[in-house]
């Protein structure tokens, strides 16, 4: 008797746990909040975007003056694409190819003498050697025209993700560096809900569960969340700890920055 209490005792208590949903209130946030900086420094040409600009990751922010550079590929380019200096080292080496093949079969019939068989060997060798030199110099020069293209691309600031343009800091005509931000983005897909829980809460959670967030009025909005981080260090002054959720926003249409209701169904 005592025994079967205690597993009805039990398996009310399951069922009371299955049936348990964690509700609190929560934020959404964004995903990513990234200052671009100029991978160069230099006079600021241009901002192509400004404030509420959809960017999507590997557009151009801004452009950096860049004619030096762009005369800097122009000349690699000349360099890299001049050929006669290796055709013409293929067509020595032909020549004299053909000299010491003759000279070979020559010799051989006792027509020529050793010093002339080995002097046009001597003559081959050499035009190999210049052969080699020649391609050499065309593939540094085509080195050269990649280093001068990749200068020229870091005169663009691109945006390193997908988002909306919260703030522009710098406009044309400004001096700008490494380390000053021209404009900062906010990735919203997908969008993070951070919310805090009490540890009591802690074993019902995993990440993967589904979980529904709500957003009041004038946004009056329902979406499904994910379980993405459960944090392992607990806060012992508010005896809480901190969930985080992702929420794709592939439209847009959930806002950021604003407070929401979380709800979890612990069979999830």
């Amino acid at each position: 008797m005592i025994i079967r209490s205690s597993v009805m005792a039990l398996a009310a208590a399951l069922l009371a746990t299955d049936a348990l949903a964690i509700e609190t209130d929560c934020v959404v946030r964004p995903n990513t909040v990234v200052e671009l900086t100029s991978a160069d420094q230099g006079v600021l040409d241009a901002v192509r975007v400004r404030r509420g600009t959809t960017v999507a990751k590997g557009d151009v922010i801004g452009l950096l003056e860049d004619q030096m550079q762009r005369a800097e590929v122009r000349l690699a380019r000349l360099r890299a694409e001049n050929t006669v200096a290796l055709e013409a080292a293929k067509d020595r080496v032909a020549f004299r190819l053909a000299e010491k093949t003759r000279a070979e079969d020559l010799a051989a019939r006792g027509a020529t003498t050793r010093s002339a068989k080995e002097q046009s060997e001597i003559e081959y060798q050499l035009a190999l050697r210049e052969l080699d030199g020649a391609e050499r110099e065309l593939e540094f020069a085509q080195a050269q025209l990649e280093k001068a293209e990749m200068m020229l691309e870091r005169r663009k600031i691109l945006s390193s993700v997908s988002g909306v343009v919260m703030r522009v800091t710098r406009t044309a005509g400004e001096y700008v560096t490494e380390q000053a931000p021209v404009a900062t983005i906010v990735a919203l897909d997908p969008l993070h809900v951070e919310a805090y829980l009490p540890i009591a809460d802690y074993p019902l959670l995993n990440t993967g569960q589904v979980a529904q967030i709500s957003i009041a009025a004038p946004f009056d909005l329902l979406a499904e969340a994910h379980v993405d981080v459960i944090d392992r260090m607990f806060d012992a002054a508010s005896g809480t700890f901190g969930v985080r959720l992702l929420v794709p926003n592939p439209e847009g249409k959930i806002p950021s920055g604003v407070k929401c209701r979380l709800r979890i169904d612990t069979e999830n």
